[in-house]
């Protein structure tokens, strides 16, 4: 019987995210010889598509599960417009779902005049009720054009106008026009502003109102709208206790009043408050928000026979905590035997499926990031969002070139002044602390647009623009807003071209705002060729290696110590064409050269194949890649002794290949090699740089990159210590294969983080939140204690995309000299593709160091021999090894632990009088390692810690408090999704504490540039950089906490 199988998807546009209709989808087979053809299909008018196939449509050898690709064609399917083929979706199953993306740029735009009233949930008006938003959707523009719209009652003045601009494709993506139609702040938000939405009807029922677009002194469209005399439906919403409606909370001042309308009278409703989520759809799941107490918030209303409306507290102002929050209501019975049921329903009501329905924010002095200073800086103004319907706004600040530039002002971050206001942006190339100190004028870079709208209080897609459509110039920018004369009515704004703080907003100043790139997960230019290698056996030491066990104290060893490897590999390079064996591109005389080495898994694999994805990608970024087999390591258990002397015969013979006439003659650069290793592969690599350098072999290898490695030697009398190139570390949080035992730090087999701790060399690591062991090499799947059912797993195709992205950076700076590409490695920016994956990084290159706690004679003096004090702390600080500090630490190296329990305490750093350390200028930032205490009950669940750190001139001088997670947050440790298998059950224990115990207290690098102490800044002096005397960390943040802190240093 032949099994079936499902492939569905949407193609949309890929800067954009708009839907493509009319293109043949036709879906692939990849297989070693030829790829199958499974199936075609026409996307529809939403971009979607469906093919079904059976299993003799794939099945060749022993193929049992497709590994299924596309190639999307124009609609007569003579022209190939994009392919998948760079990321194959491995032994897929009988369900698969694709989102399909092309480059906008192999796409015709569409000339079409069209204009469109939308609601806010993507349905296109007429009639719009008071309290609904009112988008715009323009098609058959010019391109990225600006465009005036100017809205008035019909034969009467304009009420207010705002600038927008078109994309590249002429076209003004759905905007909001009008937020919160009629509801607004009385005398101060113009003519059509009132209180309550009875004030609002009574004044604009049934009033038409005029919409003029005007482009080029010329008016380009005409449209109206009406507002309905009533409202219709089931409405839900945040509002005060007289029923007003009322998006936007103050912490510690509000309480979440809900108003009901038109429900069935008589009901018994329960109401639930959830975490804002965009799109509510039937089916998803109901995780309603908690208390501090553990209590959810959630309340029941019993409507009387005749009541069809209601007003209730469903959050006291007690428990209010900050951020964006959905209503949902269930209309239900007292004895139903779902009433709980924690998925949404059909019937269930949604307060706002498209945008936010309430916002509860801090007083926002409280997160700015100079403490007492007068500029609005902020981290969350660029946006991408996607195009088509109302859409979820992503902060970023990392856009590829082609990818549209959004503005978006979440409410949550606007003072309560600031609503309701007019304001205009600027994208501006980012500025020196100098040049701000000579201009603060505004000119927006080419290309760019200045559009103005009006903020409102109700979501951040309210608030949001296009800025820049289609940016191709890569670089620093940052992104301002302009409140101009800061007019409380629309109408009189006028933009005044300046950042003027403390009115005005930034994305940017103390940081790049936004950069514009060159995306390392994207294909690269080159065609990419494909051969391998079989040659002779080489003979290679296995005399195995150092191991607790005294009864067996040599790990990985071989009878002879010996061991025959055959010489077996899989190459990817830049070619001239696809295909095998084709020419190797003319684009440079060579090309640096990359090896790739597989970890211990079963020898009836082909483990060096799993990597192919990944070795195609660095081949279209023009490097030559090489996946090595060492099955016949894995046949011994072999270790890292084998594993190191295999890749340095695999270079001995790649040497070979490019001196001697042949594919590669030539062509490969053996004077830039990197080198990566998997599993115990990643000591493998380590100690191949070792064995390089020991052995005088002269191998040109700049950088290492152990993913998810093994570390066996971090306990023997002779580690691993390198000393030499430089490394790059990846790891997954959820790592259920080497995740270093309840004691990483001194475990045997322990983990990354001891390789980066005790590595001299400049490093970096990335810790991956939800990334796994096995699925970076697709012929691995999952591991077995994954609970691979959790949403917090990333799925195959995510740790595929971030590890072509890191490594092809990480090649990109230290093979090629790419320099820009470095803030990947510091954390500073993330894979685009995946940037809503967490990810937490160290970093640490050439410095001046204050405190690394290794060499500190005493609790008060640190490493540099300055004088430590501290005051108004729980208890004395503690320094010592971390494992001993906390238990669940993976590091091997000493630290500091610090504990508060009032708003006041302070740990202090002296930098000592001795020579010319007291001068910073020559360095860039201060840099310092931390991590919250794993199972501290100082730390509050869930939440981020944070705290001030002071820089303060000698003498007495001048000082500057700058808060620590504006540049890097410090997150509550990960709790890993394990499942343990009971034998005696025969049943998985999700409940067994094997979660707890594999809890890691992972450190992560702060990097603050030191001119955040020197720029300009209104109510706040300036730090002589050139005469620092101490360090302050204030814990001012939160009223309690527990960190640990490591590598207090000032560096390049």
């Amino acid at each position: 019987m032949n099994s079936k199988f499902n492939i569905s998807g949407i193609v949309r546009e890929r800067e954009s995210g708009l839907h493509l209709s009319d293109l043949q989808v036709k879906a692939y087979d990849k297989d070693l010889l030829y790829d199958d053809l499974l199936g075609n299909a026409l996307t529809d008018k939403s971009g979607r598509f469906e093919i079904n196939y059976e299993g003799p449509d794939f099945r060749e050898l022993f193929d049992k599960r497709p590994d299924i690709y596309f190639k999307v064609m124009d609609p007569l399917g003579k022209r190939i417009l994009h392919t998948t083929s760079h990321s194959v979706r491995w032994n897929a199953g009988a369900k698969e779902h694709f989102e399909i993306e092309i480059p906008a740029h192999k796409l015709p735009p569409k000339k079409d005049l069209t204009v469109t009233l939308i609601d806010a949930h993507g349905k296109h008006r007429s009639d719009f009720e008071i309290g609904e938003s009112l988008m715009i959707n323009i098609t058959g523009l010019a391109q990225n054009a600006p465009y005036h719209f100017s809205l008035s009652p019909e034969k009467e003045a304009e009420v207010f106008h705002v600038t927008l601009i078109s994309n590249r494709f002429g076209v003004i993506a759905p905007t909001v026009l009008w937020p919160d139609i009629g509801i607004g702040v009385p005398g101060a938000g113009g003519k059509f502003a009132f209180e309550t939405h009875e004030e609002a009807l009574a004044a604009m029922a049934n009033r038409t109102f005029h919409i003029e677009v005007t482009g080029d002194k010329k008016t380009v469209a005409n449209t109206r709208f009406t507002i309905s005399p009533e409202q219709s439906g089931t409405k839900l919403y945040s509002a005060s206790r007289s029923g007003a409606l009322q998006r936007g909370l103050l912490l510690g001042k509000d309480e979440l009043v809900v108003q009901g309308k038109n429900f069935q009278p008589g009901a018994l409703i329960d109401i639930y408050l959830v975490k804002r989520k965009f799109s509510w759809r039937a089916g998803d799941r109901i995780e309603p928000i908690l208390n501090l107490d553990g209590s959810e918030v959630m309340t029941t209303v019993q409507l009387a026979p005749q009541e069809k409306n209601f007003n209730v507290v469903l959050w006291s102002q007690e428990q209010l905590r900050t951020g964006s929050y959905d209503i949902l209501a269930r209309v239900t019975t007292l004895h139903e035997y779902l009433r709980g049921e924690r998925k949404l329903r059909k019937a269930d009501i949604v307060s706002d499926r498209f945008i936010t329905s309430v916002v509860v924010r801090d007083d926002i002095f409280h997160y700015k990031p100079i403490h007492q200073g007068c500029v609005m800086a902020t981290k969350e103004i660029a946006a991408t969002m996607l195009w088509g319907v109302p859409e979820e706004v992503k902060y970023t600040n990392n856009f590829p070139k082609g990818t549209d530039v959004w503005a978006a002002l979440d409410p949550a971050g606007l003072m309560p002044g600031a609503i309701g206001k007019k304001v205009k942006f600027y994208v501006i190339p980012h500025k020196s602390p100098g040049e701000w100190s000579m201009s603060s004028s505004l000119v927006s870079v080419p290309g760019s647009g200045s559009p103005e709208i009006i903020t409102s209080p109700s979501c951040v897609n309210s608030n949001a623009t296009l800025v820049w459509s289609n940016p191709q110039q890569a670089g620093k920018y940052d992104l301002v807003v302009d409140f101009g004369n800061n007019d409380p009515d629309p109408a009189h704004f006028v933009a005044d071209g300046s950042f003027d703080p403390p009115a005005d907003m930034i994305d940017g100043y103390l940081n790049v705002g936004f950069y514009v790139t060159d995306d390392p997960s994207v294909p690269g230019p080159y065609a990419v060729g494909q051969t391998s290698y079989n040659d002779p056996a080489v003979t290679i030491p296995a005399i195995g290696v150092w191991a607790p066990d005294p009864t067996n104290p040599i790990f990985g060893d071989t009878l002879s110590g010996t061991l025959d490897l055959p010489m077996t590999a899989e190459v990817r390079y830049p070619a001239v064409v696809n295909g095998v064996n084709t020419p190797v591109s003319p684009g440079q005389a060579n090309y640096p050269l990359v090896v790739v080495m597989h970890g211990m898994h079963g020898t009836g694999v082909p483990n060096h194949l799993g990597y192919n994805y990944l070795l195609e990608h660095l081949a279209s970024h023009g490097f030559i890649a090489v996946s090595i087999d060492c099955n016949a390591i894995n046949d011994i258990n072999g270790a890292q002794d084998t594993r190191g002397h295999a890749i340095l015969e695999h270079l001995a013979l790649l040497q070979s290949k490019n001196n001697n006439p042949g594919l590669l003659f030539g062509k490969i650069d053996m004077t830039n090699i990197g080198i990566m290793g998997h599993s115990r592969g990643g000591d493998g690599v380590v100690q191949a740089e070792i064995y390089n350098q020991t052995l005088g072999l002269g191998w040109n290898i700049k950088v290492i990159v152990p993913l998810a490695p093994t570390d066996f030697s971090g306990t023997s009398p002779t580690p691993l210590n390198l000393t030499t190139s430089k490394l790059f570390c990846i790891y997954g949080s959820n790592d259920a294969d080497v995740w270093g035992g309840a004691t990483p730090s001194t475990q045997y087999t322990g983990t990354g983080f001891r390789f980066y701790d005790r590595a001299t060399v400049e490093k970096s690591m990335a810790f991956i939140y939800g990334a796994i062991h096995n699925r970076f090499n697709t012929q691995w799947g999952t591991e077995f204690y994954v609970d691979a059912s959790s949403p917090k797993i990333l799925s195959a195709a995510q740790h595929q995309v971030l590890l072509c992205g890191y490594m092809t950076a990480c090649m990109q700076v230290y093979l090629q000299g790419r320099t820009e590409q470095i803030d990947y490695l510091t954390g500073e920016l993330k894979i685009p593709a995946v940037s809503t994956v967490e990810v937490h990084s160290q970093f640490r290159r050439s410095s001046q160091t204050l405190d690394d706690f290794e060499t500190a004679p005493a609790l008060n003096l640190n490493s540099a021999g300055g004088a430590v004090t501290f005051a108004n702390l729980d208890g004395s600080p503690q320094e010592d090894t971390v494992g001993v500090i906390d238990s669940y630490s993976p590091h091997q190296t000493k630290g500091l632990r610090l504990k508060w329990n009032a708003l006041t305490g302070t740990y202090q750093s002296q930098i000592p009088l001795s020579g010319s350390l007291r001068n910073l200028t020559a360095l860039n930032f201060l840099s310092f390692r931390v991590t919250q205490k794993v199972a501290s009950a100082a730390n509050p669940v869930d939440q981020l810690q944070d705290m001030h750190v002071r820089l303060t001139t000698a003498a007495g001088g001048n000082s500057r408090a700058i808060r620590v997670g504006y540049f890097g947050n410090i997150p509550f440790p990960y709790k890993p999704e394990y499942r343990l298998y009971d034998l005696a059950t025969m049943t998985f224990d999700l409940n067994s504490g094997y979660e707890t115990e594999n809890v890691k207290a992972a450190f992560k690098t702060i990097r603050i540039p030191l001119y955040a102490w020197t720029i300009k800044c209104l109510n706040v002096p300036i730090v002589d950089t050139s005469n620092v005397e101490f360090i302050t960390f204030e814990f001012d943040h939160l009223p309690t906490g527990e960190i640990e802190i490591d590598d207090i240093e000032f560096t390049l």
